[in-house]
């Protein structure tokens, strides 16, 4: 089950609604459903391969990538490689010291 989807629909939202509300702000999705659930982090990718984003946001939890733009959670690698993506950071992680 995707917890992206599942969140906003708890919230009232349709999919639609929620992917058209927040169309191009995909970090803004991602960081919504982090601060209502207080599960995941935050994953960025630099998908230079991808045709419609440059860059995109969505949220792991247990190596599993649940994202607002997705059907169903996927695996990390598997997930990058479905959207193109080169490169994952998590921006709201400390580096190790």
């Amino acid at each position: 089950m995707n917890l992206v989807h599942a969140n906003f629909i708890a919230r009232g939202m349709t999919l639609e609604q929620a992917r058209a509300g927040y169309e191009g702000c995909c970090i803004d999705a991602a960081g919504s459903f982090i601060d209502t659930t207080g599960i995941g982090r935050l994953a960025y990718f630099e998908t230079p391969f991808n045709l419609k984003w440059r860059y995109h946001a969505a949220v792991e939890i247990d190596g599993m990538i649940h994202d607002l733009w997705g059907d169903e959670p996927l695996p990390l690698t598997e997930y990058m490689q479905q959207i193109g993506a080169t490169e994952v950071d998590y921006p709201a992680e400390s580096p190790a010291q």
